[in-house]
């Protein structure tokens, strides 16, 4: 009963010390402040449903339609790249070169394709190609030499930074995405973007992965 008809509460209600002539100051949200009990909110929204279901609807729809559409594919790209970022710490580590390699691979994506579909599939192959190389050099110089882990992807982070912008020259100021990807990336399943989906399901594996087998308990 407390609840249902206390909904605005006060400093003086609440035991709250307050400044003077503020005893009595309704404390709350929005909503607090505008109905005097909960049974006074309840009555509004059912005589309101409709329009109120309406209206709540519309925002939904043009949240999911703008706001969100924009931002859940960079929420799923940083996902997946926190989701690496996290595999070396558990193993001790620390990987500086990410950023730099992320970028490496896009431009390397968009000059060997040519902005055209046909070279998609050499472009994608090429581009993990060199994202490899980058991972098994830090590999080799932090596992067998047993060089600082910082230190190491800090320098590669930066060399790689290096090869970037050089290649990046060559390249058109305009460089196009081929048009099938574009239109992979942009689709969706379910309402939510592909790529949301591909985090979602990378994630998924490396949970099972790391909970579920032996190397993966390793980690853990």
């Amino acid at each position: 009963c407390t609840t249902l008809f206390r909904s605005n509460r006060t400093p003086e209600w609440c035991g709250w010390t307050a400044p003077p002539g503020q005893e009595k100051a309704i404390i709350g949200n929005y909503y607090s402040t505008r109905f005097k009990s909960a049974w006074e909110a309840a009555e509004y929204t059912a005589v309101n449903l409709e329009r109120l279901e309406s209206r709540t609807r519309a925002f939904a729809d043009a949240f999911a339609s703008s706001t969100l559409a924009a931002v859940v594919p960079l929420a799923a790209f940083l996902a997946i790249a926190s989701a690496g970022a996290a595999i070396v710490m558990m193993s001790r580590g620390i990987d500086l070169s990410i950023p730099a390699t992320v970028a490496l691979a896009s431009t390397i994506l968009l000059g060997f394709s040519g902005g055209s579909d046909d070279g998609m599939t050499g472009a994608i192959v090429a581009a993990l190609g060199f994202a490899a190389a980058v991972g098994l050099a830090n590999g080799l110089l932090v596992a067998v030499l047993e060089l600082n882990a910082l230190i190491v992807t800090l320098a590669v982070g930066a060399i790689t930074s290096g090869i970037t912008l050089w290649y990046r020259e060559s390249l058109p100021a305009e460089s196009r995405v081929p048009t099938a990807l574009a239109d992979w990336g942009g689709s969706r399943l379910l309402g939510l973007n592909v790529s949301a989906w591909v985090a979602i399901v990378l994630l998924v594996l490396l949970t099972v992965v790391l909970r579920m087998s032996t190397i993966g308990r390793r980690f853990s």
